[in-house]
């Protein structure tokens, strides 16, 4: 089965244009990624496509991706990219093992970023670590090195409150190495940024009143909050910061103060009785948005559910200069157990166990994800790809079904629509659930390898495809070259519940 940790990243893709295949030097297969944001990701050994990284937000190898809605103008993000394997130092052995500085050296040159504009990320447990993986049996150690874009000032405050050079968000490069052997890199940059902020030395608002606005933001971003938790917000941005660390707030979020990183000039989590369990320490960094890129005040508050309300982890950013929100994004991203309503080819209308996930997701905010059955096993339209399912380029083009209002299908695939498309992945979704459970009841088998694994289900796999299989822990299924239910040459798609069993059958004898 392909790495879960790849499919979950996958499944927010959409379908790009197949990125040429690059061979390294002895040979092995180089896959290249594409996603959403268009461009090629970065080229990495095969064997290395689905191991996931450790460092926070630099997703798998082969599978990349800003996650975040920040910057909302992704263009302006010049994608880091290797087009073959590359060397740290040319002048050493293989086996030589660069210094972080020489590192930084290297992204500097190969991407023409000046070296004042770069910095190896800090803690160093993230910013220069080691992993070791299993591939083909053998342990592979990967070092990770992260270098983070910096922004620096053209003027200088006070000595005091001058912070220096501020990190630039979704401005780094991880690079991914072998000794002295680059295999990849991650992440990006922005071009833009390279020019010093220009600001008088009195503009800037302090910590403690950007923290006072992010409160106010946040309680004008969650009008159904708790009202004890909407209280403590108000307090906050009339400039009581310890109003978020009573008890009964903390109590409801899980209890437990924490201390937060701030940053340089930032202002710690609330030291009381719980105060980090809603407030994240904020610190000082150059944010980019819609309207342009700035220095910004960062800030996490966690809200707790109510009786009529989710809850949230909103990221607040405060202009620097102004105070005025530049943004607010809620990052707890919950999906839960649904049950949705499918039209299906072969079954008639079904319950389907769905997932539902946040309001604003694109595409919409329930997915074809099963929480009763299966354990989160997904299905995904193949979106009629050729049925090399080994081929890194057409797994990244996979795209997770999604749905506004739980209601799936069709009933005909008669045309090429979104709910037509939808009616063939109702009937593999629905088949796989339910052969799930008969195994589980009859046979007392949990799942494929009986130890629970989902099994994912891709559909709309080729085009006029007569086949239907399985592979690697996944079921895959073809459109069949029959145009109409009442034709007489070839198939029709090739998802009833018998080929389904039969599929799902073939994973657990294998």
């Amino acid at each position: 089965m392909v790495g879960r940790t790849l499919l979950m990243l996958l499944a927010v893709t959409s379908a790009q244009a197949v990125a040429p295949r690059l061979e390294g030097p002895d040979g092995s297969a180089y896959a290249s990624a594409s996603n959403s944001n268009g461009g090629v990701q970065e080229a990495v050994p095969f064997a290395f496509g689905n191991l996931r990284l450790n460092c926070a937000g630099c997703g798998s190898l082969s599978c990349y991706a800003y996650t975040q809605s920040v910057p909302a103008n992704t263009s302006i993000i010049t994608r880091a990219t290797l087009a073959a394997p590359a060397t740290i130092r040319t002048d050493k052995s293989a086996s030589y093992k660069p210094s972080t500085k020489e590192v930084l050296a290297w992204v500097s040159s190969h991407f023409g970023i000046p070296a004042g504009n770069l910095q190896v990320a800090k803690p160093t447990k993230t910013g220069d670590y080691t992993d070791t993986f299993k591939v083909n049996k053998k342990s592979v150690k990967v070092r990770h090195v992260r270098i983070q874009q910096v922004q620096s000032w053209a003027s200088t405050f006070n000595p005091n409150t001058d912070f220096g050079p501020l990190s630039v968000e979704f401005g780094f490069i991880a690079v991914h190495l072998d000794k002295n052997n680059v295999l990849a890199v991650t992440g990006g940059y922005i071009p833009s940024l390279f020019t010093s902020i220009a600001a008088a030395p009195s503009s800037r608002i302090s910590p403690a009143v950007a923290s006072s606005f992010a409160a106010g933001a946040a309680l004008a971003a969650a009008p159904d909050i708790r009202p004890d938790v909407a209280k403590a917000l108000r307090a906050a941005a009339g400039g009581d910061p310890s109003a978020l660390a009573t008890a009964s707030i903390a109590a409801a979020a899980g209890g437990g103060g924490s201390s937060g990183s701030g940053g340089s000039g930032g202002s710690g989590g609330g030291s009381g009785s719980g105060g980090g369990a809603i407030k994240s320490g904020g610190t000082w960094i150059v944010g980019c948005f819609d309207s342009g890129c700035g220095p910004v005040w960062k800030e996490n508050y966690f809200l707790p559910p109510g009786a009529g309300s989710q809850p949230r982890s909103l990221d607040v950013y405060i202009d620097a200069f102004t105070g005025n929100k530049r943004l607010v994004i809620d990052n707890l991203k919950t999906v839960s157990a649904a049950v949705g309503i499918g039209h299906s080819l072969y079954a008639g209308q079904v319950k389907l166990p769905t997932g539902k996930g946040p309001k604003n997701a694109n595409g919409g905010q329930y997915e074809l994800t099963n929480f009763k059955v299966n354990k989160k096993g997904m299905t995904l339209d193949w979106n009629n790809n050729p049925d090399a399912t080994n081929d890194l380029n057409f797994l990244l083009a996979a795209t997770l079904f999604r749905s506004a209002d739980n209601t799936w299908g069709s009933g005909t695939t008669a045309s090429d629509t979104d709910v037509n498309r939808q009616t063939a992945a109702v009937d593999a979704h629905y088949g796989v659930g339910l052969v799930y459970q008969y195994y589980l009841q009859v046979h007392g088998r949990k799942g494929l390898d009986n130890k629970n694994t989902p099994i994912d289900s891709f559909v709309h796999v080729g085009k006029g495809y007569n086949n239907a299989f399985y592979n690697a822990g996944s079921m895959f299924f073809g459109d069949g070259s029959r145009l109409d239910l009442n034709g007489c040459n070839g198939f029709t798609p090739l998802t009833p519940l018998d080929i389904v069993a039969h599929e799902v059958t073939h994973g657990i004898t294998e």
